[in-house]
């Protein structure tokens, strides 16, 4: 059984091995539930703006299509940045689940 010495503290390598595990499992759920969230987030946000935009300046939906215009007119890169922008959400909740397998 390994030993680990960390000042006073003294961590057995399975526990370790596991708290990693689970501290990686963590990050890896909350970036993906972030990512979840700012994505759902931006429909009620777009009718807001619809709703509010005669009274406050806010542009959410023309900053959105500027946004979308501006990687699209760069052809395969601009695909690729939209592609890695919305994926990254998905490829850490893919490995947040691949992580459940080792615990």
């Amino acid at each position: 059984m390994d030993i680990i010495r960390i000042g006073y503290f003294v961590i057995k390598g399975q526990k370790l091995r596991n708290f990693l595990i689970h501290f990686l499992r963590f990050i890896f759920w909350a970036y993906a539930m972030l990512g979840y969230i700012l994505m759902v987030s931006l429909v009620p946000l777009i009718l807001l703006g619809l709703f509010f935009e005669p009274i406050t300046n806010i542009k959410i939906l023309n900053n959105l299509l500027s946004l979308a215009s501006t990687l699209l007119s760069n052809g395969f890169v601009g695909l690729l940045a939209i592609a890695l922008y919305g994926g990254q959400f998905f490829f850490s909740f893919y490995l947040y689940k691949k992580l459940s397998t080792f615990v």
